[in-house]
């Protein structure tokens, strides 16, 4: 080797090492952050609901989170150049991730958390977002041989081992699944967003047949697309939200104040529930309302209803229109959905927390550090792993530090305006408690509150058409990621159309919610899709067989720690929030590793990409460079 191929290989191995170091670093300041606020969470005496000002220190904790990992990206992408992509496919790049990472199904499962407890129900955004932010700093970093695009695991084992044909089948085969519940997932959440305005069909399916029709269209316009979609969808959940501060106050620290300050939590005299009775949405066909006051409860139309007194046994029971019943606080009405009812005013609402402070801080809560350790794992790694699609990332007219920081950034938001919609709609109409919180009553706040107007009732209709947009757009980003669509684009196309038809046909036949989708699905891609796209992106030692071995080994403890979670399998499971899907990765992720860790390679490390040009010679010895002198 001369002395300039020598030098070239020293100083692409320092610029790759550096690259790295930037990653890692960054990588572990978001997981330190986290790691800080999940201590936060769990600290004794209520530290985390400690008020600085008027809100809970939790609250600016995990803003402060989010803001530290969106300055370690920026700081890690500085001074890195783009990869040559299309200059049109550049400038949609950071709303077509965003519109995959931080989708409608996300949206709608982030209220039931945060109403139902007002300090940890923030875990799940600010865990998301810095999921996205490592999925980033690891995957789509500038300097990789990738063109540009943010890899997948499949992606990444077909360049680096171009004849490990299994490997790329299983990994394309998890790929394929876990877009396929995905989709699921978003189709899922149109479902519930029709259903709020009573076309809960009509809404799936016409979602469903605009998929199949985007399919047949050129993958830059899918892209855009999506990304025109998923920007609507923010908007639209932003001008309502915006329309109802300016109508009550803009000032969200005096929202929170005034919901954790509240003596108890209970029906007002201006409210629907206790003037003309409103109907109980019943996603599951019935639902269970516990009361915590004495009640008088009144009927407005003739069903079947169960009550299961306090004392224990069941009396079920006709009721006719107009008919009341009398319940004594700890029992339990069990009444069909669309039923309609109307409450006594000033006394406590079903299913809510009895005050302000149990808000903040609920006496009884799911579960303590396994239930943060779970959701963590599940929803930080599945981002990572979450297939995304040819979303380039550095290319055109951005720089990749503005690309990268702007994906985030309109993740952030989503979410941040889930948690807006949240907050406003505890404070302006607590009557959402009842029967459960499933995610898009949230979203009808404007039309539910005590006086709505016409226009009151656009923002909703606005809100709920957002919700359906991006649920659309957000499937269509998804499907970009098939593994068969970036080899053959008419093998890709019958794929996604088979996949597509079959979300439809299962949104329509099942009730499975969007929110257990999409975490079935981030829990399949944190137990075999994130490990195996690390390892393939940055492990000099990793092997095909390894990758495949440990792939193999987390998807069977996946499905071990989800099939026996959803038979019951005891006290394990019991407390956690969702299933035990939630909890599968924390146990199938490290097996992956370790698994993978034990197949390495022993000798030389890898000269194949995606290691950057110039690290043919890595593992080479190279001659000594110029001594001074």
């Amino acid at each position: 080797m001369t002395e300039a191929a020598a030098s070239a290989v020293r100083d692409a191995r320092r610029t790759f090492l550096r690259s790295r170091r930037r990653a890692f670093l960054a990588s572990g300041g978001v997981a330190l952050g986290l790691g800080a606020l999940a201590a936060l969470l769990l600290a004794p005496n209520r530290l985390a609901s400690v008020r600085l000002g008027d809100v809970a220190l939790a609250w600016w904790a995990a803003g402060a989170v989010s803001l530290g990992g969106l300055l370690a990206l920026s700081r890690a992408f500085t001074g890195a150049r783009g990869i040559g992509v299309p200059p049109g496919a550049s400038r949609w790049s950071p709303l077509a991730l965003a519109g995959v990472w931080g989708s409608p199904a996300l949206w709608l499962g982030l209220p039931p958390l945060l109403l139902a407890d007002g300090t940890r129900g923030l875990w799940t955004p600010a865990v998301v977002v810095g999921g996205a932010i490592v999925a980033l700093l690891l995957l789509a970093t500038p300097w990789r041989r990738t063109s540009g695009l943010t890899a997948t695991a499949s992606t990444l084992a077909r360049t680096r081992w171009p004849a490990a044909r299994g490997c790329h089948a299983l990994l394309g085969s998890i790929e394929t699944m876990v877009i396929g519940l995905f989709l699921w997932a978003q189709l899922a959440a149109v479902r519930e967003a029709g259903a709020m305005a009573d076309c809960h069909r009509a809404a799936t399916v016409s979602a469903a047949l605009l998929l199949l029709g985007a399919l047949l269209l050129p993958d830059l316009t899918r892209v855009r697309l999506a990304a025109l979609g998923g920007g609507l969808a923010l908007a639209a959940l932003a001008v309502p939200l915006v329309a109802v501060a300016l109508g009550t106050t803009t000032a969200w620290p005096f929202v929170w104040s005034a919901v954790a300050s509240r003596p108890r939590i209970a029906f007002g005299e201006s409210s629907h529930w206790t003037g003309e009775g409103r109907a109980v949405r019943a996603p599951a066909g019935s639902a269970t309302l516990k009361f915590g006051d004495e009640q008088r409860v009144r009927f407005g139309a003739r069903g079947s209803v169960v009550v299961e007194p306090n004392e224990g046994g069941r009396l079920g029971r006709e009721v006719e229109a107009g008919e009341e019943v009398v319940l004594h606080p700890g029992d339990r009405l069990v009444v069909p959905g669309n039923l309609a009812l109307r409450f006594e005013a000033g006394r406590r609402i079903p299913d809510a927390p009895d005050s302000g402070p149990d808000w903040v801080e609920p006496r009884a809560r799911p579960a303590g550090w396994l239930w943060l350790l779970a959701l963590g794992v599940t929803s930080g790694l599945g981002t990572v792993g979450l297939p995304t699609g040819p979303a380039p990332v550095g290319g055109g007219r951005l720089s990749p530090a503005w690309t990268a920081g702007l994906a985030v950034v309109l993740v952030a938001s989503g979410a941040a305006l889930a948690v807006g919609w949240s907050l406003y709609a505890a404070w302006l109409t607590p009557e959402i408690y009842v029967g459960g919180v499933t995610g898009a009553e949230v979203y009808a706040l404007p039309a539910s509150m005590p006086g709505a107007r016409a226009s009151d009732h656009l923002w909703t209709w606005l809100a709920l058409g957002g919700l359906a947009t991006g649920g659309a757009a957000a499937a269509l980003g998804g499907l970009g990621g098939l593994p068969a669509a970036r080899r053959q684009v008419r093998r890709g196309r019958r794929l996604g159309l088979a996949l597509v038809a079959s979300a439809g046909l299962l949104t329509t036949l099942t009730p499975a919610g969007a929110w257990t989708l999409l975490v079935l699905a981030l829990g399949l891609a944190a137990s075999t899709l994130a490990p195996a796209a690390v390892l393939a992106c940055w492990s000099e030692h990793a092997t095909a067989r390894g990758l495949t071995a440990g792939t193999g080994a987390g998807l069977a403890v996946f499905l071990l720690v989800a099939v026996g979670g959803a038979a019951g399998a005891g006290g394990l499971w019991e407390g956690l929030w969702g299933s035990a899907d939630t909890l599968a990765p924390v146990f199938a992720a490290p097996v992956h590793a370790l698994v993978a860790w034990l197949l390495r390679g022993q000798r030389a490390a890898s000269q194949r990409n995606p290691l950057p040009p110039g690290l043919e010679g890595l593992a080479a010895p190279l001659p000594a460079g110029p001594r001074a002198g």
